[in-house]
């Protein structure tokens, strides 16, 4: 199963143009460009990784741009196949792409949304609209915290505090209150629901 994550940068126009190389640089940690990832009409993407990897890909993309004053990303999930892999993501097809478009003109004022045909669809998107709750707790500040523990999972605490130039404790408060260990266990389920 794959998942297809469509997505565009809230208010770009209204952000200096430091933001496009910000989600560049976060799709390239998460896959090759074009092949697997794509950005397209100036502020959107499209980016497609084995469904196991679908929500720690979104947690990393938001806390990424969440980390800038003002940035944030809203993404259409998409579960499915894929029936033809090209070159270049935008012109693969199936199931997932389906989805993720379909989730994307969905969103309205939401900022994340999942589509497919999963026995368990209505607890994934339950599933969304609390992680969504909890992601728009996050100040720039508990958004760094979280990318710099999602970019290298293996870093302790005292290695992201001295990496941000903070103290240790405050790395341990700040990934309680992002709800980084309930945003993991999640993600762990969500593994088990597309597995």
């Amino acid at each position: 199963m794959w998942c297809v994550i469509t997505g565009d940068v809230v208010r770009s126009q209204s952000q200096a143009s430091g933001w496009l190389s910000i989600l560049k640089s976060a799709l390239a940690q998460l896959g090759q460009e074009g092949y697997d990832w794509e950005v397209f009409r100036g502020d959107s993407f499209q980016l497609l990784v084995p469904a196991r990897e679908g929500m720690r890909s979104i947690y990393f993309l938001r806390a990424a741009l969440r980390s800038h004053e003002g940035l944030d990303v809203r993404i259409g999930i998409g579960l499915g196949e894929v029936s033809s892999r090209a070159f270049n993501v935008s012109e693969s097809q199936g199931s997932a792409f389906i989805h993720s478009g379909e989730a994307f003109d969905s969103l309205g004022k939401t900022m994340l949304k999942v589509r497919s045909t999963l026995p368990s669809q209505e607890l994934l998107q339950a599933g969304m609209g609390l992680i969504e709750f909890v992601i728009q707790t996050w100040s720039p500040a508990m958004a760094s915290a979280i990318h710099a523990k999602l970019e290298r999972p293996k870093l302790t605490q005292m290695a992201i505090a001295e990496e941000l130039g903070v103290a240790q404790s405050y790395i341990s408060a700040v990934q309680k209150r992002a709800g980084l260990k309930e945003l993991l266990q999640f993600e762990e389920a969500f593994k088990s629901m597309t597995a």
